[in-house]
């Protein structure tokens, strides 16, 4: 049951914190349509520093738990992530040495016989040349 509380709690937290910010950046807009107006500059000013209190409501609420649960989450999928681009980077790393294995042993091939027939190309020349 304290869980469920403490996550409820968590969840308002988190919403009101999310809220103060996005009310925090939309309070600026009427300001762009009525620079000149004291009432609209007046009730902007009041209504951003609400936003500022809904923040620390937010994170009151939010609290002490829910900073671990937060961290926990991002642990764990730290760990996760860690440990797949480890496995990825073995995997086509096997793949990559076999791939330059290969090219290696075609690579030598073509200049082997690239080899055997320039040199039967010399040998066949110099024959034709010694009769």
């Amino acid at each position: 049951m304290n869980q469920n509380k403490n996550r409820a709690r968590f969840i308002a937290g988190i919403t009101l914190i999310t809220a103060s910010l996005i009310l925090g950046k939309l309070v600026f807009i009427p300001l762009l349509f009525y620079p000149a107006n004291a009432v609209w500059k007046v009730s902007m000013i009041i209504a951003y520093g609400i936003t500022w209190i809904m923040l620390l409501i937010g994170v009151w609420f939010a609290g002490k738990e829910g900073y671990h649960l937060v961290m926990n989450r991002y642990e764990d999928q730290k760990r996760k992530t860690v440990h797949a681009v480890k496995h990825h980077v073995r995997t086509h790393a096997g793949k990559m040495k076999h791939h330059a294995t290969s090219m290696t042993n075609k690579t030598k091939n073509l200049v082997r016989t690239v080899g055997l027939r320039k040199a039967k190309m010399e040998g066949k020349g110099t024959e034709t040349n010694k009769q």
